[in-house]
């Protein structure tokens, strides 16, 4: 069977139909238990039940503008967190 992510709601061209807001990206890093931990695309993908891509194209937003630092940990991790 299929991922868990795989049973959200899709439209005619196999989008998925659920619109993740900013504001609820930025709440997953207000309702972490530990406030010090940054986070992954996949936390917040996982806190969300949201795409990867999604997640990461919603992290870049605050990003530019300077609210959200990142770093790149590895080759292919970069993490987020609240300053």
């Amino acid at each position: 069977m299929g991922r868990e992510a795989d049973r959200r709601p899709r439209d005619d061209h196999g989008q998925y139909v659920r619109h993740v807001s900013l504001d609820a990206v930025l709440a997953v890093f207000d309702d972490r238990p530990d406030a010090a931990r940054p986070l992954t695309a996949t936390d917040v993908m996982a806190a969300l039940e949201c795409s990867r891509r999604t997640a990461h194209n919603k992290l870049n937003e605050p990003e530019a503008r300077g609210d959200l630092p990142t770093r790149q940990v590895c080759a292919r991790r970069r993490v987020w967190w609240v300053p």
